[in-house]
């Protein structure tokens, strides 16, 4: 699944910002409600996929002066 990164302008007014809450925890609700299986399918294929990206290879011999 692919994300992108949400930002929020910081001069939102907390009265707007529980009002977009709302509306998005029920837009997932909704969502949840008419593909629940499909979602757990696709989320429990994701978690097990071989193509997923894998941890990043650390390089031990940095000359660090321990």
């Amino acid at each position: 699944m692919k994300t992108f990164p949400v930002s929020l302008p910081e001069e939102l007014p907390p009265a707007l910002a529980l009002v977009l809450f709302e509306t998005l925890e029920q837009l997932t609700n909704a969502v949840w409600t008419l593909y629940e299986r499909e979602l757990i399918d696709l989320m429990m294929a994701a978690e097990h996929d071989p193509a997923a990206p894998v941890q990043e290879v650390l390089d031990f011999n940095d000359d660090l002066p321990f």
